[in-house]
């Protein structure tokens, strides 16, 4: 890959902003470098609740977490802006009750229909790496169950009550989704990633899972390398991302899950073409949030990353705006590095390689080829109008 290092200066701006990093920092740090922060983003806030009701910088769900760390680490909180963030945390406190009772419920299902399914997202992680599950928002329950099992689970779950959901368009099949009772989503993915180059197979999986309990059920979760591996792939392509739980996720899976196999996560980010995502994701961590990444796991993801094919920087790049919802120019305007960088991310975006056109856009002869590239910045620009329309 050329550039290398203009390329993961261009995927940065999937990361949190300054004013994300500062709470974010409030949320997860003990003593007074968490006292630090807390002040540093009320000072770039002004009316802390003014700008967590209006959700600014994608607080809402930070919240519960935020609260329990004000509280550990001491700090003067006015009283009106405590109840605020205690009502926030009783609240996540009831729901996540809730929300282990139903994931119990719907592993029971799974187990008596003989499918094998391993609990992904929040709600594994609520059960392994938090302190606290109810500083951890949970808004689906979302498993990774084998790709021709997932006719059977639904059928079994449907007939346990729930009702089948239309596929969400950002969904590669097989997939399925269901809604208990309750509204509470119930997904089943027949794959890890959803974006189609990125992938780590069942076979592989299914042998490091581990088993823990969740609402008093025995449930399958992913390996730690694993389960990083997911969080940090998936944040990048998803426009969940914003909410920032990402970043506590992989924070504590490293706080917590010390036993982190570096061998197998760079190996397999390697083999599911996830390099790029991996590196930028895991450097922040460490940068920004001082999270316990050795130096030479980097270094050797940042020398995979400069051996990339092209093609994976341009899935990157695409993924990172796919899940950002924005606009070439929105995505731009948060590229740092210079104009160097914005200049080569735009003929990036405009420009991607062969590779990229053949394999991704199924576009397979060479006079398509040609056509797909001189419509691409008329489609831009026609794309442009109709939103200032």
């Amino acid at each position: 890959m050329r550039y290398p290092a203009a390329c993961t200066a261009a995927l940065a701006a999937v990361l949190p902003v300054p004013a994300q990093t500062w709470l974010l920092r409030a949320c997860l740090l003990d003593g007074e470098p968490g006292r630090e922060a807390w002040r540093a983003w009320h000072a770039l806030a002004g009316d802390a609740k003014a700008a967590m009701v209006e959700d600014r910088w994608s607080v809402k769900r930070l919240l519960p977490a935020l609260y329990v760390a004000l509280r550990r680490n001491g700090v003067d909180v006015d009283a009106t802006l405590l109840s605020y963030l205690k009502l926030a945390y009783v609240r996540e406190q009831m729901r996540a009750n809730t929300y282990r009772r139903i994931c119990a419920e719907v592993v029971a299902v799974l187990d008596a229909a003989e499918v094998p399914a391993v609990l992904l997202r929040g709600g594994a992680l609520a059960a392994t790496v938090y302190d606290d599950p109810a500083v951890r928002h949970c808004h689906d329950i979302a498993f990774l169950v084998q790709p021709d099992d997932i006719a059977r689970a639904a059928a079994a779950l449907g007939a346990a009550g729930l009702t089948p959901l239309a596929h969400a368009p950002s969904e590669v099949a097989p997939y399925a989704a269901l809604r208990h009772e309750t509204s509470l989503p119930v997904e089943l993915h027949g794959r890890l990633f959803s974006v189609a180059m990125y992938d780590l197979p069942w076979s592989e999986v299914w042998p490091r899972t581990r088993e823990v309990p969740v609402g008093g059920v025995a449930t399958k979760v992913l390996s730690p390398a694993d389960s990083l591996l997911h969080v940090c792939g998936h944040a990048f392509y998803s426009a969940s991302r914003e909410s920032l739980r990402w970043v506590m996720d992989a924070w504590h899976i490293l706080r917590r899950e010390g036993a982190v196999d570096w061998d197998l996560l760079c190996a397999n980010a390697g083999r599911g073409r996830l390099t790029l995502p991996v590196l930028v994701t895991l450097r922040y961590l460490a940068d920004s949030l001082g999270a316990d990444v050795p130096g030479e796991v980097l270094g050797r993801l940042d020398a995979a990353a400069a051996r990339a094919p092209d093609v994976e920087r341009d899935v990157a790049l695409r993924a990172a705006r796919a899940g950002s919802c924005e606009s070439v120019t929105a995505l731009l305007g948060r590229v740092q590095g210079g104009w160097r960088v914005r200049t080569l991310t735009a003929l990036w975006l405009l420009f991607p390689s062969r590779a990229y056109v053949r394999d991704v856009m199924a576009v397979r002869s060479g006079m398509g080829a040609t056509r797909h590239y001189l419509e691409r910045p008329v489609n831009y620009l026609r794309a442009r109008v109709a939103r200032r329309g």
